[in-house]
């Protein structure tokens, strides 16, 4: 499984690659520079400009240091114009077929694939996401806790986990356009026990009084101000005692480490509004929003910080 699903991402690391070199970043990382210096002289914007460099350290192609970057040495001696060994004219030659590969469908069957549906998606995540949920259910304790409310909870595979793991009552909220899929999936699985509310967590009201809230590859959807606002939300509908978990691909304060993080990362800054955030970027919401005695909690693949209300 591991091979197939290594080998269907394997764009995104090419992509990476592909882009940084078919706009010589890498002739301007010699000396060390910062995301702002190095925006000035390519014309870029800084932000996104930050999470394509954090990527490109991430695959050993730069080097950080506190807040600046510079080319690795394989970099220098294959990626900067002025050496010998210069393979930046391949690169940018590659980057062209990219667009060219693309068309791959059409070629072959005159079509394009049909638009992901809702009950798709949610399929698609549900595979991982039903291991994940058993490892996330057997570090965070809800021992002695009633309630659950999963927000944004998809197929219902992590609300599904705790219930069977706690005997917690769980309410999975979903948009009003999203739900009907997590009906059919839970319907597929026969769980009846989970209840779902239409709602948008971040501007309608889903209840208040649960014991535990859990945000589960939530915030790398949302900006930073959205996340601040959601973590208010969920404070405000937890009982007191009540905590919130916040499971996600998480960022050492670097923002290049885990590797897999990083990369994913680019993904999410090119299918939304967010990016993948660090520990303290999340910590700092959660206690802006009140929660105290915050935990990190590290998985084999995801990480978790958990807090009190």
């Amino acid at each position: 499984m591991k091979r197939i699903t290594q080998l269907a991402s394997a764009y995104r690391d090419s992509k990476i690659l592909l882009t940084a070199a078919s706009f010589n970043l890498f002739d301007h990382l010699e000396e060390p520079r910062s995301v702002e210096e190095l925006a000035s002289k390519l014309g870029a914007e800084p932000c996104a400009l930050e999470v394509l460099l954090n990527a490109l350290v991430a695959l050993g192609f730069l080097e950080k240091s506190e807040s600046r970057y510079r080319n690795s040495p394989e970099a220098s001696r294959y990626l900067v114009s002025s050496s010998e060994e210069y393979l930046g004219h391949w690169l940018r030659h590659a980057n062209r077929g990219f667009a060219r590969w693309a068309k791959l469908e059409e070629a072959v069957f005159g079509r394009v694939p049909e638009e992901e549906s809702r009950l798709e998606f949610l399929l698609a995540l549900d595979r991982f996401a039903r291991i994940r949920a058993e490892e996330l259910a057997r570090a965070v304790s809800l021992k002695g806790k009633r309630t659950l409310v999963d927000l944004g909870g998809g197929s219902g595979a992590y609300s599904i986990a705790f219930a069977q793991r706690y005997g917690i009552a769980a309410t999975v909220v979903e948009l009003p356009d999203t739900a009907p899929a997590t009906r059919e999936i839970l319907r597929q699985r026969g769980v009846e026990n989970i209840r779902i509310v239409e709602a948008d967590f971040l501007s309608e009201d889903f209840g208040r009084g649960y014991d535990a809230a859990l945000l589960s590859n939530i915030v790398h959807f949302l900006s930073e101000d959205k996340n601040r606002r959601l973590c208010r939300r969920v404070y405000d509908a937890l009982a007191e005692g009540g905590i919130i978990i916040i499971h996600d691909y998480i960022l050492e304060d670097s923002k290049v480490e885990p590797a897999e993080a990083a990369i994913f990362s680019v993904h999410m800054m090119l299918s939304s509004e967010g990016r993948v955030y660090s520990w303290s970027e999340i910590e700092a919401w959660l206690r802006e929003a009140g929660f105290r005695g915050l935990r990190r909690i590290e998985l084999s693949e995801t990480r978790v910080v958990v807090g009190e209300r």
